[in-house]
């Protein structure tokens, strides 16, 4: 994430410069059903920032052993009662990592926090005395510097500031976090038929609530805890996360106290920040998440929320079609196949119980047809129409005769 910072858009990645986000663990979205396609009303918070230009009154570099070094930056007020305010940068390494006389620039970026990192100190270190010269403009205001003679630095990182580096000036802008509570809603997208994720659609925030103070989580990995380098930085540490050099572009300017890369703008610091603490806090609720012990799977670990599903609901239209000509022609086929046998229900075959097939009426006709071999073998020698002709005009019919007291069933000529 800290990689990514020097080339990524502030302005897609906050929202009005600010970072929302919901509640809600990635995990716990994936593990929701399918049908399920929208959130409503799940708690939300809205990190912002505030920023203004300042520069400390004291300065000192110590190491705190071989694998780490802080820079302390100090600012004395009176209002009545002496106060002192210290905010500390550490970075990995020892004081040579940010000293010497083969650096290509003494620009040093550095982030110092105050004790409970609620404070936060957006800063740059560079070669010679600039207190008489203007600084970079912001949104946030004109930037000052303030010079400190580094011969005078305690502890290790003193004697490697000496030439040009012997008078530094330090810079930047003095920052605060601030959170407000809220609701968002989630939308499931879908691209090309297919699940790729939810986006927080909508966010809602009371515009009467007061903003609170918060603490940066970035603060415990400054230093050899994460072991941070910006790849193409020299300085090390997460400073130059958010002001890194822009080697692509030189200050050779005659108002340029020394040729020297020249770093991004200023005014993107705070939000490359702001950014960044909101995405730390994200990543550690996401990664406590996946703990699934009994302790972060209390019940108040768990709300309820209102969701909007998708159902699924079929319409059948060609098949029901289709069963209604089927069942209209087998109603049509029962009323044919009982027409027929009430017709024959008063018949004499019906009454005798005498059925008629295909040898039966063979039968029949033979006998009915005795006498007649003469006409018979005259009509075998016609043609088919012929022979179809004499049978339409050949009518026959079963009729009952009665004889020695019996009744029989009989095919005559009609």
């Amino acid at each position: 994430m800290l990689n990514s910072l020097p080339t990524r858009s502030m302005s897609s990645a906050l929202v009005n410069s600010a970072y929302a986000a919901g509640n809600i663990t990635k995990q716990s979205l994936d593990n929701l059903p399918s049908s399920v396609i929208r959130l409503e009303g799940i708690p939300a918070y809205r990190l912002s920032i505030s920023c203004f230009p300042d520069v400390p009154n004291r300065m000192d570099i110590r190491s705190m052993g071989g694998d780490s070094t802080d820079i302390h930056l100090f600012w004395d007020t009176a209002n009545g009662i002496r106060k002192t305010d210290q905010l500390t940068a550490t970075y990995p390494g020892t004081p040579s990592e940010i000293g010497g006389r083969n650096r290509e620039s003494m620009d040093i970026a550095f982030t110092a926090f105050n004790p409970n990192a609620s404070e936060v100190y957006l800063g740059l270190l560079t070669r010679f005395n600039l207190t008489k010269r203007a600084g970079p403009s912001t949104s946030y205001g004109p930037l000052r510097y303030r010079a400190f003679n580094m011969s005078s630095v305690s502890g290790k990182g003193s004697q490697l500031f000496n030439g040009t580096q012997r008078i530094m000036s330090v810079y930047g802008l003095r920052c605060s976090l601030f959170r407000e509570l809220g609701y968002a809603n989630y939308t499931r997208l879908n691209t090309s038929g297919s699940v790729s994720g939810w986006e927080a659609s909508q966010f809602t925030f009371a515009v009467d609530q007061q903003k609170v103070n918060v603490a940066s989580l970035l603060y415990p990995y400054q230093g050899s805890n994460l072991n941070f380098h910006l790849p193409g930085q020299w300085t090390p540490g997460i400073g130059p996360a958010f002001l890194p050099i822009n080697r692509s572009k030189i200050d050779t300017s005659p108002s340029s106290p020394y040729p020297h890369p020249l770093f991004f703008p200023f005014d993107e610091a705070p939000l490359k920040f702001l950014y960044a603490s909101g995405e730390t806090q994200r990543i550690i609720h996401e990664i406590s998440a996946l703990n699934t012990s009994v302790s972060n799977n209390a019940p108040q670990m768990f709300i309820e929320v209102t969701s909007i599903s998708t159902a699924e609901h079929y319409r059948m239209t060609l098949v029901p079609s289709l069963l209604l000509v089927g069942l209209l022609s087998l109603a049509g086929a029962g009323i044919i196949t009982i027409g027929m046998m009430s017709f024959m229900w008063a018949s004499k075959s019906a009454e005798t119980s005498r059925r008629v097939d295909g040898v039966r009426l063979l039968v029949d006709s033979a006998l009915n047809l005795k006498g007649r071999e003469e006409q018979l073998l005259q009509l075998a020698r016609s043609s088919n129409a012929e022979i179809d002709a004499w049978a339409a005009r050949y009518k026959v019919r079963y009729s009952a005769e009665d004889a020695d007291g019996t009744t029989t069933v009989v095919l005559k000529k009609g």
